[in-house]
């Protein structure tokens, strides 16, 4: 289970913008996600948010198809698919986009927040800068950022990490992004 700065990060394709306004019928919106279909999860709820406003405000113009659980690919396959045109919308984490928009990688940033409101202000103040470097970096356009709170370190009881000195000796898994690596 995923327990970090967990991002809703929908990339739409350049292409998905110009074909909007030529095409009569509908349009199709291939969207991939990592998640399975549960209802209660928060990444389910908010796409299908979305997707109630997107056809409220494009008078149902759109073909939404969803391919959850990793059927398109992993997190990071997807976003090539996405710079291919293959694919339209990816729900990832953000620590899975940042290897192909370093500079997006700030929102991974382990110890830099104290709070999640402190997270959510400069997340707020910093979006359209962030936006620009997904976009000039990576080609996709974040619609959104979901967070479940910070990346946490579980350990047994029998080895409490409660400093950093306890941690010696641990072996950690991280995602590979040299950022969170480091």
């Amino acid at each position: 289970m995923k327990r970090f700065f967990v991002a809703f990060l929908v990339c739409t394709a350049m292409l998905l913008a110009q074909t909007q306004a030529q095409a009569a019928s509908k349009i199709t919106v291939i969207v991939a996600s990592s998640v399975d279909t549960s209802e209660q999860n928060y990444m389910n709820v908010t796409y299908k948010k979305l997707v109630e406003l997107a056809q409220k405000y494009s008078d149902n113009a759109f073909d939404f198809q969803l391919f959850p659980s990793m059927q398109l690919g992993d997190e990071q396959e997807t976003v090539r698919a996405l710079q291919l045109g293959t694919l339209q919308m990816s729900m990832l984490a953000t620590n899975n986009y940042a290897p192909f928009a370093p500079s997006c990688g700030w929102v991974n940033m382990p110890y830099l927040f104290d709070t999640l409101d402190e997270f959510r202000a400069l997340l707020d103040a910093m979006w359209e800068q962030n936006n620009e470097w997904a976009v000039k970096e990576g080609g996709c356009r974040i619609l959104s950022i979901l967070d479940i709170g910070y990346r946490q370190l579980t350990t047994s009881a029998k080895h409490p990490v409660r400093k950093l000195a306890d941690a010696k000796g641990i072996k950690i898994r991280t995602p590979q992004n040299a950022l969170m690596v480091s």
